[in-house]
């Protein structure tokens, strides 16, 4: 069994910070059982922002980013994920209309 995890990354002991989707095995979050990390952009715009998915990664090749490295867990549901994109989501509007491309 395994359980997906929304964690923040850091770049070593910078301010960088970005997060992703870790997948453990079992039913706790224990580093070293980790085995996909899905990084994760939050970026802002003029019209709110959006959210970029990276490459899933396996743990080895996450490895070879270097020095970027667990920092938090945030939580481990759908609700705890839209809590850390909620800052660049659009909220609906009566009158929105979407843009086509």
């Amino acid at each position: 069994m395994s359980k997906d995890y929304v964690v923040t990354l850091s770049l070593g002991d910078s301010k960088y910070r970005m997060y992703a989707i870790a997948t453990c095995q079992g039913s706790e979050f224990v580093e070293d059982k980790i085995t996909h990390i899905l990084p994760f952009n939050i970026l802002f715009t003029e019209k709110g922002g959006r959210v970029e998915l990276q490459r899933k990664l396996t743990i080895k090749q996450f490895e070879e980013w270097g020095l970027w490295k667990i920092k938090s867990v945030e939580g481990d549901s759908l609700t705890d994920f839209m809590e850390v994109i909620s800052p660049v989501v659009r909220p609906l509007e009566e009158e929105w209309k979407p843009l086509k491309n």
